[in-house]
């Protein structure tokens, strides 16, 4: 089998981290983020302004963040998307094929 060699008179253009780098906010996935804000707006709306619902807030901010979701961007920042992507599947798929295909012919 032969080595390929590369070729040397193609231009290289240099690409900007930023291009490539995944957009978090807070250590953690833009869309995690914003659940995360939306469900302590759920939780102090519903509970109302108490001194036990920022502790709650408070709790889940300082504890789940940079102990669970940090991490987790950190080793894939696309986790979430594709569990979200992973849920719509079904959890088997039949093996027949329906009278609607068509037939191939030999």
């Amino acid at each position: 089998m032969e080595r390929v060699e590369r070729r040397r008179d193609l231009a290289e253009t240099p690409v900007h981290p930023s291009l490539t780098r995944p957009i978090l906010m807070g250590g953690i996935e833009k869309d995690l983020a914003m659940l995360e804000i939306l469900l302590g707006g759920a939780i102090l709306a519903l509970a109302g302004p108490t001194l036990v619902t920022f502790a709650i807030l408070a709790v889940i901010v300082v504890a789940i963040n940079p102990w669970l979701l940090a991490p987790l961007s950190e080793r894939d920042p696309q986790a979430f998307a594709i569990y979200l992507r992973h849920i719509q599947y079904l959890p088997s798929y039949p093996a027949a094929s329906t009278h609607h295909t068509p037939l191939s012919h030999r």
